[in-house]
């Protein structure tokens, strides 16, 4: 009789545990799934959320394209190069100087045998030569006479570009200290730029060498100068150009390209800046055309007045000490132009497709006449010695 009860004890004990684990068990898989399904939610959020991120940036994007440099001829596709030698960013624009009604402009006397600015003007026009350099207009310039003899520039240009030009010669800019240049040599590492026809001729290697010609006449008359990239392995996105310069807390931003085209026939020197507020790139398919929201006012449009000055006395000297064909000092909304937030300007040496042009850049001595050229134009800006006249700032040789 004991054991039977010992027997009936131990069988209550043992169903007992039984289901005291098997209620564990359902609690614990239960738990897992639990936890499970919280681990593939949580996956699925970042997914999700990764991919609205992705959404946003692309809208973003599609408002804010790349444009770093070079600009192709009218109707052309590129065979190399960014997304800014796409057929959709040309310029169509045929280049044709007004030549009638010049305008004389007194400038303040700055000693030595300064002039006045000779303005040349065209009624219904948005080009206009200054000083003998072609420079586009944002809007066109007006009558204001019956005959269309005489003509003034829109307020917007006398603003942004005439008056900058006539008050630059006054004062230099940093007295008391040495100007700080950055200078940018387009592309670099897997982004070779453009190349020749035949290939020998590669853009990232040509503007590497004119940056550290240019590096070596500015540091001789005393600037300081940094560059983006002193080889050619080294690869930045275009933001971070700016970034460097702004963190070495830089004076001037210049970057340095050459252009391209698939024909052969387009030839010369550009010089870009940003366009002003609300106004139109002049590197566009049409005039009217923009790449970003011109109603926002861009890091780069605090220095309006000095991008102007800084951009046209580079193309003026440029113009003389290489021999290129003016295309005129134009305005484009390109990115290291847009997010620079010190006076910039972005420097087209030439078409590397044309062998006009191919004449000067593929010799050491072309490649020294281009960089002595922005050497000048970067004095007469630093200087305040811009007025019309007056003679380039004279190469300096390193002594020690």
């Amino acid at each position: 009789m004991l054991f039977i009860e010992d027997f009936l004890h131990a069988l209550r004990n043992a169903t007992l545990i039984f289901i005291l684990i098997f209620i564990t068990g359902c609690v614990s898989t239960k738990s897992e799934d639990k936890l499970g399904q919280e681990e593939q939610a949580t996956s699925e959020s970042v997914v999700s959320n990764r991919y609205e991120i992705t959404l946003r940036t692309s809208t973003t994007n599609s408002k804010l394209p790349i444009l770093d440099g070079p600009v192709i001829q009218t109707g052309q596709d590129a065979y190399n190069g960014p997304i800014s030698r796409r057929p959709d960013f040309v310029e169509s624009k045929p280049v044709k100087a007004p030549i009638e009604v010049p305008v004389h402009v007194e400038s303040i006397p700055s000693g030595g045998d300064a002039k006045p600015w000779n303005i040349r003007l065209k009624a219904g026009s948005d080009l206009a030569v200054i000083d003998g350099v072609l420079v586009y207009l944002s809007q066109p310039a007006k009558a204001i006479d019956s005959k269309g003899g005489k003509c003034k520039p829109a307020p917007i240009d006398e603003r942004t570009i005439f008056a900058p030009l006539k008050t630059a010669h006054t004062n230099a800019i940093a007295p008391m200290r040495p100007l700080r240049i950055f200078i940018d040599p387009g592309h670099g590492g897997d982004d070779p730029g453009a190349h020749s026809k035949n290939a020998t001729l590669i853009e990232s290697k040509l503007v590497l060498d004119i940056s550290k010609r240019l590096a070596k006449h500015l540091s001789n008359a005393g600037f300081e100068v940094a560059l983006s990239r002193s080889d050619s392995s080294t690869n930045l996105r275009l933001d971070e150009r700016t970034t460097k310069a702004a963190r070495w807390k830089a004076d001037v931003f210049l970057s340095i390209h050459i252009n391209a085209s698939t024909g052969s026939g387009a030839h010369g020197l550009e010089t870009y800046v940003l366009p002003a507020k609300e106004q139109p790139s002049t590197a566009a398919s049409n005039s009217s055309a923009t790449f970003v929201n011109t109603t926002e006012q861009l890091p780069g449009n605090t220095n309006n007045v000095r991008n102007m000055q800084l951009g046209f006395a580079i193309q003026r000297r440029l113009l003389k000490t290489t021999g290129f064909d003016d295309r005129g000092l134009r305005r484009a909304r390109f990115a290291v132009l847009r997010e620079a937030s010190m006076p910039a300007a972005l420097v087209e040496c030439g078409f590397i497709s044309s062998k006009k042009d191919q004449k000067l850049i593929e010799t050491p001595n072309g490649r020294e006449r281009i960089a002595l050229g922005i050497y000048q134009g970067l004095c007469d800006y630093a200087y305040g010695t811009m007025s019309p006249g007056l003679p380039p700032h004279p190469v300096k040789e390193n002594t020690k």
